[in-house]
C-alpha cells in the first residue's frame, strides 16, 4: 500500500507537533519507504528528539471552589432592611441613639444564628451610628 501525504502529516502532528511543508511530505512519500520507516526517520531526527524530549506541559490549575451560598433567615431580612433604613436617613430625621443599645444586647443564642455576613452588616452598622451620632 503507497504511503500518502496526509499519513505523513498525520506522523508530522503526532511525533512534531506541526504540520509538514509540502515539499518534505512530497519528499518523503516518494521516497518508496514504508510508513513504519517514515515515523522511525522522522522521530530519530534532531527535531523529532528534541519535541519528544521537550518538558511536559504543567497541568492546568483547578477551577475555584464555589463560593459558599449563605443561608439568611427571615428574621436576618427583616433586621437588615430595618436598619438599612433606620441608617439610611440622615441623622437629624430619625435619632438612630435608640439602636445602639439593641445590637450591644443581642442575645448569644440569636447571635449565634446570624450568618457572617449579617455579623458584618451589624458591625457595618455599628460603625455606621457611631459616626451619625458622634
Amino acid at each position: 500500500m503507497a504511503v500518502t501525504k496526509e499519513q505523513v502529516n498525520q506522523l508530522y502532528g503526532q511525533l512534531l507537533g506541526r504540520s509538514g511543508q509540502d515539499q518534505y511530505l512530497e519528499g518523503w512519500v516518494n521516497s518508496g519507504m514504508t510508513l513504519d520507516q517514515i515515523r522511525a526517520g522522522i522521530a530519530g531526527s534532531p527535531e523529532g528528539v528534541a519535541y519528544a524530549n521537550r518538558p511536559a506541559e504543567p497541568p492546568p490549575p483547578p477551577p475555584p471552589p464555589p463560593e459558599p451560598v449563605a443561608t439568611i433567615s427571615r428574621a436576618e431580612v427583616a433586621l437588615q432592611r430595618g436598619l438599612r433604613m433606620l441608617t439610611g436617613l440622615p441623622s437629624h430625621h430619625r435619632p438612630l441613639r435608640p439602636l445602639r443599645p439593641l445590637l450591644s444586647r443581642l442575645p448569644p443564642s440569636a447571635e449565634r444564628r446570624l450568618t457572617p455576613y449579617t455579623k458584618m452588616f451589624l458591625a457595618e452598622t455599628h460603625k455606621t451610628l457611631a459616626l451619625n451620632t458622634g
